[in-house]
């Protein structure tokens, strides 16, 4: 800029501008290439693109005439392209990682139910903080899995959606299952109810047993995922929860029936009226 002004006229001039206006440009695309962002998958890419091979795995030997042969400019949009979605792979990349970090150690609380003297029900907060963040969770897979940049993390991110889905249904079925059996454990293990339906306290008495067991395990595990990945747990549920509501259908038949002879204890509340009958 400083060399007199009819210099500006040669075309010596006019070739050593324009390489340098040429470099002015190049070199922020060239600094943004060479971020940590840009991995393997994104150097084959610009090799396809410019034509040119450039000895990526040896970065510490790749020279800057080696970038500039590439004619980064001719494929500027591409490339920029490319550098772009680098940076948001990376943020896909580092919300996956967290995810995963984060149910890696996550572990259920267990508590003492009635009369029992072992662990053999879920901690109601803890449960709740897990569901909640089962659904942020598979919200937030959701959207990666819709952004055009997954790509190299789609089948992990798929994966995960199928791995938390089916952690959600398991553990809504274990909390079902739960709230049948601590609202049934003490009418069919005890008192005159039990006394009065032998069947079904037989038949309660037999899933206790297999619902003690699943919580051991379960108390053993303790990790969230796979606990609920447990085949055992996941077979066992289903029929769990079909018996225990066989047994709720017939509490509430013999309640009907207490009701009808006893007339002024309609209005009774459920547990009051077990209370009174027991």
């Amino acid at each position: 800029m400083r060399l007199p002004k009819d210099l500006k006229d040669w075309n010596a001039y006019k070739e050593l501008k324009g390489e340098i206006d040429n470099l002015k440009d190049v070199l922020p695309i060239i600094i943004d290439i060479k971020k940590q962002q840009i991995k393997e998958r994104h150097w084959k890419s610009i090799c396809e693109i410019t034509g040119v091979q450039l000895d990526y795995d040896h970065e510490d030997i790749m020279n800057f005439n080696d970038l500039l042969e590439c004619r980064l400019l001719d494929f500027q949009e591409e490339v920029v392209d490319i550098i772009d979605s680098a940076e948001k792979q990376q943020k896909i990349e580092k919300q996956l990682n967290e995810i995963n970090d984060n149910w890696k150690d996550y572990e259920f609380e267990f508590s003492n139910w009635g009369q029992r003297d072992q662990p053999c029900i879920l901690g109601g907060l803890k449960v709740a903080e897990i569901v909640e963040l089962l659904e942020d969770d598979q919200m937030t897979l959701t959207t990666l899995n819709a952004q055009r940049h997954v790509g190299p993390f789609k089948e992990e991110v798929e994966k995960q959606i199928r791995i938390f889905s089916d952690v959600n249904e398991t553990l809504d079925l274990w909390i079902k299952v739960q709230m049948l059996w601590t609202s049934l454990e003490a009418v069919f293990t005890g008192g005159d109810i039990a006394k009065q339906m032998p069947g079904e306290s037989r038949k309660f008495q037999g899933i206790d047993k297999s619902w003690l067991r699943l919580m051991e395990k379960a108390v053993e595990t303790k990790k969230v995922i796979p606990c609920c990945q447990n085949d055992i747990l996941k077979q066992f549920l289903p029929d769990l929860y079909k018996n225990l509501e066989l047994c709720q259908k017939s509490l509430d038949i013999y309640l009907e029936r207490k009701r009808k002879m006893f007339p002024r204890m309609y209005f009774v509340s459920g547990p009051t009226l077990l209370k009174i009958l027991s």
